[in-house]
């Protein structure tokens, strides 16, 4: 890969960076889109860190994170930039899990948005052996959980307005490097129903009736320690980050219900159905749900 890229001059500095990682890339990998930044990134992102080299940055960043951070431009699928999907897409950077954190990924026309960020594009679509490189202005970073939620807005616009303001809390603990966290993230349908159960219009009214102080219970209810895949979920009573609060797993008809239920709760128990999942951030899990899981 060093070598293919010796062609571009302009990518010295990644050419650079890659060397500094020290770990060489699985052979198997060549079908790849490379978002490669380009000298003056990452002559600016070396000033940002006040340091000379990569070597140096590594330091700063932890060889973990920093091998996740090169990682993080390179996704495996080899994809011109006309070709690229709206959609959460695997990258080769890893989390603690060992599980590939994914970018979400918005092109509409020319535009191309990663993780919220808008790239610069300054030429695309350059033929290599792996696959195609495009030359971008920017430095892409391994996505947190807050990241792979804030910059999804078809999915995610309601969720936005809470984590962007009431629920402030929540959203730095999903936006942290350090913890490792399963976020079970309902979708706008899934609020919208929940708001008309409540006899409520949108999330101000919420707000309104009930409180930023419900709010912020109800979204930790959604969230557990430790990162999980959906595959190991089955059978499983976790609590949530809300004390005396519990998920319940169960696989029924091949989907996986959830069941809130609490120290001392009765039935019946609210439930919860995932509407899709195993996306995966540097910081845990993202499990996309169907509906609210209220609180009991």
């Amino acid at each position: 890969m060093v070598e293919q890229l010796k062609a571009f001059p302009q990518l010295d500095r990644f050419r650079e960076a890659m060397e500094a990682c020290e770990v060489k890339m699985n052979a198997n990998y060549q079908n790849l889109s490379i978002f490669a930044p380009s000298n003056e990134e990452l002559n600016r992102l070396l000033n940002e860190f006040e340091v000379a080299d990569f070597t140096s940055m590594k330091s700063q960043m932890g060889t973990k994170y920093y091998r996740a951070w090169l990682a993080s431009h390179f996704v495996p699928s080899a994809a011109k930039v006309e070709n690229l999907r709206t959609s959460y897409i695997p990258t080769l950077a890893m989390n603690a899990e060992q599980k590939a954190i994914h970018h979400h990924l918005v092109r509409e026309k020319s535009i191309v948005e990663i993780n919220g960020q808008r790239l610069s594009i300054l030429s695309k679509d350059h033929s290599l052996a792996a696959g195609y490189v495009h030359i971008i202005n920017n430095s892409l970073r391994p996505a947190t959980l807050f990241k792979l939620v804030n910059s999804n807005d078809h999915n995610f616009s309601i969720l936005q307005q809470a984590l962007q303001g009431p629920a402030k809390s929540i959203a730095s603990q999903l936006n942290s490097d350090s913890d490792n966290l399963t976020f079970f993230a309902p979708n706008d349908y899934a609020f919208e129903q929940y708001f008309r159960d409540k006899n409520c219009s949108d999330l101000n009214d919420y707000l309104q009736k009930y409180g930023a102080n419900q709010l912020v219970e109800l979204l930790k209810g959604h969230i557990i320690k430790t990162a999980y895949d959906l595959q190991d979920l089955d059978g499983t009573r976790i609590e949530t980050l809300l004390n005396g609060s519990f998920m319940d797993f169960q696989v029924i008809n091949g989907n996986i219900e959830i069941k809130r239920t609490g120290n001392l709760a009765m039935g019946p128990f609210p439930k919860a159905t995932i509407h899709s999942g195993n996306i995966y951030g540097f910081n845990g899990s993202l499990h996309l749900l169907k509906e609210v899981l209220k609180l009991n």
